[in-house]
């Protein structure tokens, strides 16, 4: 098959590169059939300069008319990446082609123009790839493109709504960690079962009316959900009534003498003082009158001798 294009001739588009050969067979000598295409989209003619006399054969883009920012840089250089495609593109426009008129010669050299001509526009029609230029408008329909064939990079970005995706399709493994957000999120969608246990902190629980703090005595209101949502201080009333302390409700040794009455303890004191015992130690000596009793603490008793015989 015939040469018709070249892509990326002698140099890699790098952001630098300007320069870029060619190696296919024109007519125009003026390289007005030599094209530039950048990532599939041809280039204004002015964008570049052809030169075929050169060897090999090229062009060079320029910056001189405006770039295309897109694919190239601002002097005019393809970008790093981007595809440079230099093809032929015969014109065949009547005033390119030789025109034989009644009673005129035929020459060799005319009809031999002739013939390259519509050959090479026919090897090009062959060759060329065809980009998203050739094509028109809303022509390939979903009977054109093959079943598995569109990849995630020939999906544009938000190009998929919601009426594209079928029910029941998305589930836990297309959805991206953290990517639910409460928007997202229906009202009354989570139920107690979607909840893990121990899930709930207490920042996660909506705040009453209460004020945080200590409460002595506290009276409380609970809701139906166990809230406490309103405490207030309270006193301790008597709740002990007169008589209900019993003995048997009285610890050993609980009674210290501070819980005695004034009187009671007084009364205590003195039946002490009654009921002390005086410690003494006794000795006794005798005379041929007395027997005498000594007490340490200065209590002596004497006892006289008999007169008279006690055994009547």
């Amino acid at each position: 098959m015939a040469v018709t294009f070249t892509e990326n001739g002698t140099n890699t588009p790098n952001g630098t590169h300007k320069e870029f050969s060619y190696t296919f067979a024109t007519i125009k000598t003026d390289g007005t059939d030599v094209k530039v295409a950048l990532d599939g989209v041809t280039q204004a003619t002015n964008r570049y300069t052809v030169n075929t006399g050169s060897s090999p054969t090229k062009i060079t883009f320029n910056n001189t008319n405006g770039v295309d920012s897109a694919v190239q840089e601002s002097d005019g250089a393809p970008k790093t990446g981007v595809k440079v495609r230099v093809y032929r593109d015969t014109l065949l426009e009547d005033a390119d082609t030789v025109t034989f008129v009644a009673g005129s010669s035929i020459r060799a050299s005319d009809l031999n123009a002739n013939f390259n001509q519509a050959r090479y526009a026919l090897q090009e029609e062959q060759s060329i790839p065809i980009d998203a230029e050739d094509i028109q408008d809303g022509a390939i329909t979903s009977a054109k493109i093959l079943d598995g064939t569109i990849a995630t990079a020939d999906i544009a970005d938000n190009a998929i709504n919601a009426d594209k995706i079928a029910d029941d399709a998305v589930n836990g493994n297309h959805i991206d960690n953290g990517s639910v957000t409460a928007v997202k999120i229906a009202s009354n969608a989570v139920t107690t079962a979607k909840i893990v246990n121990d899930a709930v902190t207490a920042d996660k629980i909506a705040d009453t009316s209460v004020t945080p703090g200590s409460y002595t005595a506290t009276n409380i209101t609970v809701d139906a959900q166990g809230r406490i949502t309103s405490a207030a201080s309270g006193t301790i009333a008597n709740i002990i009534s007169d008589g209900d302390i019993t003995t048997a409700k009285l610890a050993d040794d609980a009674v210290t003498a501070d819980k005695l009455a004034n009187s009671i303890n007084a009364e205590i004191a003195a039946n002490t003082a009654k009921n002390t015992n005086v410690t003494t130690n006794l000795t006794t000596s005798t005379t041929t009158t007395a027997v005498t009793v000594n007490s340490s603490d200065g209590t002596n008793a004497t006892i006289g001798e008999a007169t008279g015989s006690a055994i009547e």
